[in-house]
């Protein structure tokens, strides 16, 4: 326990007979970046506010640093929140709205000042210690409540949506400043969000939830090469889905058998057993997927015709129809291809994973 900043056991909040969140147990490691992830209503904010203090639960227990608290209030614990709408104090200035918890502490004046300097030259804003709320930017104004959350030296961080309001390009630099900072600071941070490329590129672990519960806990890399349920495969980047059941097992090798009747090879990795005869499901990203020539090298090999070719980018997405079942294929944008073009495509072995 010791080593754990945040645990919940078996937590579950219950608004009269609407269940947000459903027997949630998770532990959240010292330092780490921990984002839940998933759509609107899934139990997210709900599990925050509950860590935070500003929602009691209805069955379970939480521990911050060792400590049960759930039962205690917001100011009694060793949190701070960060909220979407920034929630300034507007007739106060950024200096005084970044110094305000020092000053409810008791701090002295001068130390108030200094330690808020050295904040606003800790997010880059050093120069807008006397400006009020209104005259700043989104992105200012979000960094400096940010300010006012990490001045207190919190040991967690929560943060809900907090970039929920911003445009576009300011999101994707505060979210590689708000990474920055949470390493520099080694706050544990617990981040809140429905934007997967968001949690993928902030986050040291990621908890996909659903329904009020928790799919799966893992790292970036491992929630989209290898989900554990269909609904992360789905929720989480696109993917090409084969329904189908285990045909045979080998000591490496799983022969997954579509319900077409075509047969893949796979890499058990992550599959401690693979029930033969076992329905499952086959998760092939699109990108995975080659073309033409470097299909014909693959294990697995699939023919269909060209049904789209849009553009995007550095790459063209290709919507290949194999007898009515649309399959999705991420190919490089000079490929010689179009619609209604009859085309090989394939993966090998190490691409695809299953779901049982």
């Amino acid at each position: 326990m010791e080593n754990i900043s945040v645990e919940l056991r078996h937590v579950t909040k219950a608004f009269g007979e609407v269940h947000a969140v459903r027997d949630l147990t998770l532990q959240v490691q010292p330092g780490s970046f921990l984002t839940l992830l998933g759509p609107s209503g899934c139990g997210k904010t709900t599990t925050l506010r509950m860590i935070g203090g500003f929602e009691r639960p209805s069955a379970g227990e939480i521990f911050i640093l060792g400590k049960t608290i759930a039962y205690e209030s917001s100011t009694q614990r060793q949190t701070n929140m960060v909220f979407q709408d920034y929630a300034l104090f507007p007739h106060k200035t950024v200096g005084q709205n970044i110094g305000f918890g020092l000053k409810m502490r008791g701090v002295k004046k001068a130390e108030i000042g200094k330690r808020v300097r050295e904040m606003l030259d800790l997010i880059n804003l050093s120069d807008v210690y006397d400006r009020m709320p209104h005259q700043l930017s989104g992105g200012q104004q979000q960094r400096v409540a940010l300010a006012r959350a990490l001045i207190l030296k919190p040991p967690v961080l929560l943060l809900d949506e907090p970039l929920g309001a911003l445009d576009a390009k300011i999101r994707k630099q505060l979210q590689l400043e708000l990474k920055q900072l949470q390493s520099e600071l080694g706050i544990t941070f617990i981040y809140v969000t429905h934007d997967q490329e968001e949690a993928m590129t902030m986050s040291d672990t990621i908890g996909i939830m659903n329904d009020g519960r928790l799919e799966q806990l893992d790292t970036p890399e491992k929630i989209y090469g290898d989900p554990q349920t269909l609904f992360v495969a789905k929720f989480v980047g696109e993917c090409n889905i084969f329904e189908g059941r285990i045909r045979s097992e080998h000591p490496d090798i799983v022969d997954f058998e579509d319900n077409r009747g075509q047969i893949f090879k796979l890499k058990k990795d992550s599959l401690e057993s693979a029930p033969v005869g076992k329905q499952a499901s086959l998760v092939v990203r699109p990108e995975d997927i080659q073309v033409a020539d470097a299909a014909r090298k693959c294990v697995n090999r699939i023919q269909g015709r060209v049904e789209e070719k849009l553009y995007s980018g550095s790459i063209v997405r290709l919507v290949v129809d194999r007898e009515g079942e649309k399959i999705m294929v991420d190919a490089h944008k000079g490929i010689a291809v179009s619609p209604p073009e009859l085309i090989e495509i394939g993966w090998n072995p190490d691409a695809g994973s299953i779901i049982l």
